[in-house]
């Protein structure tokens, strides 16, 4: 059994998934983050399994679209917090571009982590 691993990084991933899919004829894919609108307007033309990771493909109505989500504003939170009962009170974020654009995960996370610091009053 040959296995093929293919990682890219970039703007649109639904038409890098159509591209793989075209060329290297995958089983399945797995989107490890992606934008709800190249998903409405592309998707449809990729017939292989797909999960996607990091947003909900609920709404979407693709059969072969399937989705992992967490809560992203719980999560981080939830980590702030841990950090903060243990005892924890000079904690960076590390974050990557998604934050300038609102709404997206990496801004969910980091506006809940700051809140949960801005509640003990200590910690900003």
């Amino acid at each position: 059994m040959s296995r093929s691993y293919t990682w890219m990084n970039l703007k649109n991933e639904v038409e890098v998934a159509i591209r793989i899919c075209s060329e290297k004829k995958p089983k399945g894919l797995i989107f490890l983050g992606g934008n709800q609108k190249y998903f409405r307007e592309s998707f449809a033309s990729i017939k292989v399994p797909c999960v996607l990771c990091s947003e909900s493909a609920a709404g979407m109505n693709f059969s072969n679209l399937s989705s992992f989500t967490t809560d992203d504003r719980e999560a981080a939170r939830a980590a702030a917090e841990y950090l903060i009962r243990s005892g924890h009170r000079k904690i960076g974020i590390v974050c990557g571009s998604a934050v300038s654009e609102a709404g997206l995960i990496g801004s969910k996370r980091v506006e809940s982590a700051i809140a949960a610091f801005k509640e003990k009053q200590d910690i900003v």
